[in-house]
Protein backbone atom coordinates (compact mmCIF):
# COMPACT_ATOMS: atom_id res chain seq x y z
CA UNK A 1 0.00 0.00 0.00
CA UNK A 2 1.30 3.63 -0.51
CA UNK A 3 1.75 5.67 2.39
CA UNK A 4 -0.58 8.34 2.59
CA UNK A 5 -0.75 11.86 4.09
CA UNK A 6 -4.22 12.84 5.26
CA UNK A 7 -6.95 10.67 6.04
CA UNK A 8 -8.91 11.94 2.97
CA UNK A 9 -6.11 9.67 0.93
CA UNK A 10 -7.54 6.57 -1.09
CA UNK A 11 -5.75 3.48 0.02
CA UNK A 12 -4.11 2.60 -3.22
CA UNK A 13 -1.63 -0.18 -4.12
CA UNK A 14 1.74 0.92 -5.57
CA UNK A 15 5.20 -0.51 -7.19
CA UNK A 16 7.41 1.75 -8.76
CA UNK A 17 6.75 1.75 -11.93
CA UNK A 18 3.04 3.31 -10.46
CA UNK A 19 4.96 5.79 -8.56
CA UNK A 20 7.04 7.07 -11.82
CA UNK A 21 3.72 7.05 -13.62
CA UNK A 22 2.29 9.33 -11.22
CA UNK A 23 5.66 11.45 -10.87
CA UNK A 24 5.74 12.32 -14.33
CA UNK A 25 1.76 13.43 -14.13
CA UNK A 26 2.55 15.81 -10.88
CA UNK A 27 5.46 17.57 -12.76
CA UNK A 28 3.06 18.72 -15.66
CA UNK A 29 -0.21 19.40 -13.44
CA UNK A 30 -0.83 22.60 -13.39
CA UNK A 31 -3.92 22.53 -11.25
CA UNK A 32 -6.56 20.05 -10.34
CA UNK A 33 -9.86 19.62 -11.56
CA UNK A 34 -11.02 20.78 -7.85
CA UNK A 35 -8.74 24.45 -8.54
CA UNK A 36 -11.42 25.30 -11.28
CA UNK A 37 -14.24 24.60 -9.17
CA UNK A 38 -16.81 22.35 -6.47
CA UNK A 39 -17.23 19.03 -8.26
CA UNK A 40 -20.87 18.22 -6.90
CA UNK A 41 -23.42 15.59 -7.24
CA UNK A 42 -26.94 16.96 -8.91
CA UNK A 43 -30.36 17.46 -7.70
CA UNK A 44 -31.98 15.21 -5.40
CA UNK A 45 -35.59 15.41 -5.59
CA UNK A 46 -36.57 12.38 -3.25
CA UNK A 47 -39.58 12.28 -5.46
CA UNK A 48 -38.48 11.88 -9.10
CA UNK A 49 -42.22 10.85 -11.04
CA UNK A 50 -43.60 14.06 -9.20
CA UNK A 51 -40.86 16.37 -10.37
CA UNK A 52 -38.96 15.23 -13.70
CA UNK A 53 -41.56 13.98 -16.56
CA UNK A 54 -41.06 13.89 -20.67
CA UNK A 55 -44.89 14.38 -20.42
CA UNK A 56 -45.47 18.08 -19.34
CA UNK A 57 -48.26 18.36 -21.75
CA UNK A 58 -50.00 15.73 -21.06
CA UNK A 59 -49.76 15.93 -17.05
CA UNK A 60 -50.60 19.91 -17.32
CA UNK A 61 -53.43 20.25 -19.74
CA UNK A 62 -54.48 23.40 -18.22
CA UNK A 63 -51.42 25.42 -18.41
CA UNK A 64 -47.00 23.73 -17.97
CA UNK A 65 -45.71 24.53 -14.74
CA UNK A 66 -43.98 28.34 -14.88
CA UNK A 67 -40.86 26.84 -13.27
CA UNK A 68 -39.94 23.67 -15.62
CA UNK A 69 -36.41 23.62 -16.64
CA UNK A 70 -34.22 21.14 -18.88
CA UNK A 71 -32.95 18.35 -17.38
CA UNK A 72 -29.16 16.98 -18.15
CA UNK A 73 -29.43 12.90 -16.88
CA UNK A 74 -26.84 10.34 -17.86
CA UNK A 75 -29.36 9.47 -20.90
CA UNK A 76 -27.73 12.57 -22.63
CA UNK A 77 -24.32 11.73 -21.88
CA UNK A 78 -21.41 12.17 -24.43
CA UNK A 79 -18.08 12.84 -24.75
CA UNK A 80 -17.93 16.98 -25.10
CA UNK A 81 -21.15 17.36 -25.94
CA UNK A 82 -24.55 16.14 -24.81
CA UNK A 83 -26.15 13.89 -27.28
CA UNK A 84 -29.12 15.98 -28.08
CA UNK A 85 -30.58 13.07 -29.92
CA UNK A 86 -32.20 11.93 -27.13
CA UNK A 87 -35.89 13.64 -25.65
CA UNK A 88 -34.43 15.38 -22.69
CA UNK A 89 -36.26 15.36 -19.46
CA UNK A 90 -37.39 18.52 -17.50
CA UNK A 91 -37.88 19.41 -13.94
CA UNK A 92 -40.29 21.32 -12.03
CA UNK A 93 -37.38 23.43 -10.32
CA UNK A 94 -39.27 25.73 -7.81
CA UNK A 95 -36.34 27.46 -6.83
CA UNK A 96 -35.22 30.93 -7.00
CA UNK A 97 -32.36 33.06 -5.10
CA UNK A 98 -32.99 36.92 -4.43
CA UNK A 99 -29.36 37.90 -4.48
CA UNK A 100 -28.67 36.67 -1.19
CA UNK A 101 -30.06 33.41 -0.36
CA UNK A 102 -32.15 30.43 -2.18
CA UNK A 103 -35.66 30.32 -1.42
CA UNK A 104 -38.58 28.33 -2.50
CA UNK A 105 -40.69 30.11 -4.91
CA UNK A 106 -44.34 31.12 -3.16
CA UNK A 107 -46.84 28.71 -4.89
CA UNK A 108 -49.22 32.18 -5.85
CA UNK A 109 -46.66 33.37 -7.59
CA UNK A 110 -46.67 29.96 -9.52
CA UNK A 111 -49.86 29.13 -10.25
CA UNK A 112 -49.65 26.51 -12.60
CA UNK A 113 -46.94 24.59 -10.91
CA UNK A 114 -49.32 24.55 -7.46
CA UNK A 115 -51.92 23.82 -9.18
CA UNK A 116 -50.01 20.56 -10.59
CA UNK A 117 -48.18 20.28 -7.15
CA UNK A 118 -51.57 19.97 -5.18
CA UNK A 119 -52.72 16.97 -7.17
CA UNK A 120 -49.15 15.20 -5.49
CA UNK A 121 -49.18 16.93 -2.28
CA UNK A 122 -49.86 13.70 -0.24
CA UNK A 123 -47.08 12.03 -1.66
CA UNK A 124 -44.86 15.46 -0.82
CA UNK A 125 -45.79 15.80 2.61
CA UNK A 126 -44.83 11.97 3.20
CA UNK A 127 -41.25 13.00 2.98
CA UNK A 128 -40.91 13.61 6.74
CA UNK A 129 -37.40 14.92 6.73
CA UNK A 130 -39.07 17.78 5.08
CA UNK A 131 -41.02 18.96 7.06
CA UNK A 132 -38.81 18.65 10.11
CA UNK A 133 -35.78 20.49 8.23
CA UNK A 134 -38.91 23.37 8.27
CA UNK A 135 -39.16 23.60 4.51
CA UNK A 136 -42.18 23.86 2.27
CA UNK A 137 -43.79 20.66 1.49
CA UNK A 138 -43.40 21.30 -1.88
CA UNK A 139 -39.35 21.82 -2.29
CA UNK A 140 -36.49 19.71 -4.39
CA UNK A 141 -34.66 18.21 -1.50
CA UNK A 142 -31.43 18.78 -2.58
CA UNK A 143 -31.98 22.12 -5.28
CA UNK A 144 -28.15 23.28 -5.38
CA UNK A 145 -27.82 27.33 -6.33
CA UNK A 146 -30.35 28.75 -8.83
CA UNK A 147 -27.56 30.27 -10.41
CA UNK A 148 -25.19 28.28 -11.20
CA UNK A 149 -27.55 26.45 -13.67
CA UNK A 150 -27.12 29.03 -16.24
CA UNK A 151 -23.54 28.93 -16.17
CA UNK A 152 -21.34 27.53 -18.53
CA UNK A 153 -20.53 24.22 -16.72
CA UNK A 154 -18.76 20.70 -16.41
CA UNK A 155 -20.60 17.63 -16.29
CA UNK A 156 -19.74 13.86 -16.18
CA UNK A 157 -21.81 10.54 -15.43
CA UNK A 158 -21.36 9.14 -12.01
CA UNK A 159 -21.08 5.65 -13.10
CA UNK A 160 -19.48 4.55 -16.26
CA UNK A 161 -16.62 2.53 -17.88
CA UNK A 162 -14.53 5.20 -18.70
CA UNK A 163 -15.15 9.31 -18.07
CA UNK A 164 -17.58 11.08 -19.92
CA UNK A 165 -17.41 15.06 -19.57
CA UNK A 166 -18.86 16.95 -21.51
CA UNK A 167 -19.80 21.02 -21.36
CA UNK A 168 -23.00 22.19 -20.99
CA UNK A 169 -23.20 25.89 -21.89
CA UNK A 170 -27.63 25.56 -22.28
CA UNK A 171 -28.61 26.23 -18.83
CA UNK A 172 -29.82 23.35 -18.02
CA UNK A 173 -30.11 21.66 -13.98
CA UNK A 174 -27.92 18.51 -13.55
CA UNK A 175 -29.77 15.32 -11.75
CA UNK A 176 -28.42 13.52 -9.05
CA UNK A 177 -27.39 10.46 -11.88
CA UNK A 178 -24.80 13.27 -12.64
CA UNK A 179 -21.90 15.33 -11.38
CA UNK A 180 -21.06 18.81 -12.52
CA UNK A 181 -19.14 22.00 -11.66
CA UNK A 182 -19.64 25.30 -12.08
CA UNK A 183 -16.29 27.39 -12.25
CA UNK A 184 -14.69 29.51 -10.23
CA UNK A 185 -14.81 33.16 -11.16
CA UNK A 186 -11.01 32.92 -12.00
CA UNK A 187 -11.65 29.54 -14.57
CA UNK A 188 -12.70 30.62 -18.18
CA UNK A 189 -14.46 28.21 -20.40
CA UNK A 190 -11.34 26.70 -21.92
CA UNK A 191 -10.41 25.60 -18.63
CA UNK A 192 -13.27 23.42 -18.66
CA UNK A 193 -12.88 22.41 -22.10
CA UNK A 194 -9.13 21.30 -21.45
CA UNK A 195 -10.47 19.76 -18.14
CA UNK A 196 -13.51 17.79 -20.43
CA UNK A 197 -10.40 16.21 -22.48
CA UNK A 198 -8.53 15.15 -19.42
CA UNK A 199 -11.66 13.57 -18.27
CA UNK A 200 -11.97 12.04 -21.65
CA UNK A 201 -8.73 10.62 -21.86
CA UNK A 202 -6.40 7.87 -21.21
CA UNK A 203 -4.79 9.97 -18.74
CA UNK A 204 -7.91 9.97 -16.60
CA UNK A 205 -8.15 6.50 -16.90
CA UNK A 206 -5.05 5.21 -15.94
CA UNK A 207 -4.53 8.06 -13.08
CA UNK A 208 -8.33 6.74 -11.90
CA UNK A 209 -6.99 3.12 -11.83
CA UNK A 210 -3.72 4.60 -9.69
CA UNK A 211 -4.83 6.74 -7.88
CA UNK A 212 -8.28 5.49 -6.44
CA UNK A 213 -8.96 1.86 -7.77
CA UNK A 214 -12.32 1.75 -7.31
CA UNK A 215 -14.86 -0.74 -9.32
CA UNK A 216 -17.72 -1.52 -9.95
CA UNK A 217 -19.69 -4.55 -11.58
CA UNK A 218 -18.35 -4.71 -15.52
CA UNK A 219 -15.39 -2.59 -15.21
CA UNK A 220 -17.63 0.55 -14.07
CA UNK A 221 -15.86 3.14 -12.42
CA UNK A 222 -17.60 6.02 -9.65
CA UNK A 223 -16.61 9.53 -10.86
CA UNK A 224 -17.66 10.81 -7.57
CA UNK A 225 -16.00 14.05 -6.09
CA UNK A 226 -13.42 12.53 -3.88
CA UNK A 227 -11.96 10.79 -7.04
CA UNK A 228 -12.11 13.57 -9.54
CA UNK A 229 -11.32 16.79 -7.78
CA UNK A 230 -7.88 15.13 -7.96
CA UNK A 231 -7.77 14.34 -11.81
CA UNK A 232 -4.70 16.61 -13.20
CA UNK A 233 -4.90 19.81 -15.50
CA UNK A 234 -1.95 20.84 -18.01
CA UNK A 235 -0.92 24.21 -18.30
CA UNK A 236 -3.54 25.84 -20.31
CA UNK A 237 -1.08 27.74 -22.19
CA UNK A 238 1.24 24.61 -23.75
CA UNK A 239 0.88 24.13 -27.40
CA UNK A 240 -0.74 20.88 -26.51
CA UNK A 241 -3.44 21.61 -24.00
CA UNK A 242 -4.30 24.24 -26.83
CA UNK A 243 -5.01 21.63 -29.15
CA UNK A 244 -6.75 19.62 -27.12
CA UNK A 245 -9.42 22.46 -26.09
CA UNK A 246 -10.11 23.00 -30.06
CA UNK A 247 -9.77 19.10 -30.17
CA UNK A 248 -12.58 19.04 -27.52
CA UNK A 249 -14.41 22.20 -28.97
CA UNK A 250 -15.00 20.10 -31.96
CA UNK A 251 -16.17 16.78 -30.62
CA UNK A 252 -12.71 15.58 -32.09
CA UNK A 253 -11.98 12.41 -28.74
CA UNK A 254 -8.75 11.25 -30.75
CA UNK A 255 -6.86 14.41 -31.26
CA UNK A 256 -7.89 15.74 -28.09
CA UNK A 257 -6.61 12.10 -26.50
CA UNK A 258 -3.40 12.08 -28.13
CA UNK A 259 -3.01 16.17 -27.62
CA UNK A 260 -3.59 15.47 -23.27
CA UNK A 261 -1.53 12.77 -23.68
CA UNK A 262 1.60 15.19 -24.91
CA UNK A 263 0.43 17.76 -22.21
CA UNK A 264 1.66 15.50 -19.88
CA UNK A 265 4.55 13.97 -21.57
CA UNK A 266 3.40 10.61 -22.11
CA UNK A 267 3.09 8.01 -24.82
CA UNK A 268 0.25 7.06 -26.51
Amino acid sequence: LAPTDTPRDVWRLTNPDVETWLQTVDGRTWKTLGDLGVPRVGIKTTADKVFIRTDWDEACPDGLPEVLRPLTTHHVASRYHANESVKRKHVLYPHAHDGTKRHAIALPEIPHAAAYLETHRERLEGRSYVQQSNRPWYVIWVPHDPRAWDRPKLVWRDISVRGTFWMDPAGTVVNGDCYWLAPKDDASDDQLWLAAAVGNSDVALTFYDLRCGNRLYRGRRRWITQYVRDLPIPDPALPASQRAIKAAKAGDHTLANLAICEAFDLAT
